[in-house]
């Protein structure tokens, strides 16, 4: 298995570099739904098998991150906000693949969303055996303590959003957005100090 993810990381790399060169490489905030959608597409056809657009904005994000440490240093080491920034941007881009254009870039992201984002980093750092479901919980509990109810649409100002229930009851895309946050925390923490 782990084989097969790597291959789909190089092919990922490999396209990036060949078909973006007028992009900064793998700079995935550049990168369009449409080049996304391509890149899946270009995957799947090599490996002749699916590769969800999910999985190609978790191997881009972490592209990102390996692009940016190599630059900066050899030894990389990232904060709880370095991995907080990934985690949020990998979000933005599987929600823009499912249509859902309201999470704006971390740069943009009101105070409540970074800090949700931060607290979730910290909570899976700090526990190592924690699990997707995890995240949701800790999200959840904080957005009840801060007086939020369930809506069917996401309404900050209101307070209102459509995943706050229990993660059972989630829909499989938004389950989705738990296990990829945790994904992201589980590989970049070997780049920080903790």
């Amino acid at each position: 298995m782990q084989k097969d993810d790597d291959t789909k990381f190089e092919i990922v790399e490999n396209y990036i570099k060949n078909h973006k060169s007028d992009k900064k490489i793998v700079e995935f905030k550049m990168l369009t739904f449409e080049d996304i959608q391509i890149i899946s597409i270009e995957t799947a056809n090599i490996l002749r098998q699916p590769v969800s657009m999910a999985y190609v904005v978790q191997i881009i994000g972490l592209l990102s991150i390996k692009h940016d440490c190599n630059m900066k240093t050899r030894n990389p080491v990232l904060t709880v906000e370095d991995i907080a920034e990934v985690c949020h941007e990998v979000k933005k881009c599987y929600c823009q693949s499912l249509g859902d254009l309201s999470t704006p870039p971390w740069n943009e992201a009101p105070g409540w969303q970074k800090v949700s984002a931060l607290e979730g980093v910290r909570f899976h750092l700090e526990h190592p055996e924690s699990k997707p479901i995890d995240s949701h919980f800790i999200w959840l509990t904080e957005k009840l303590q801060e007086g939020w109810k369930f809506g069917t649409v996401k309404d900050p100002e209101n307070k209102k959003h459509p995943c706050i229930m229990a993660f059972k009851e989630l829909p499989e895309k938004q389950k989705a957005k738990n296990y990829l946050f945790l994904g992201v925390v589980r590989v970049l923490q070997k780049y920080t100090l903790t």
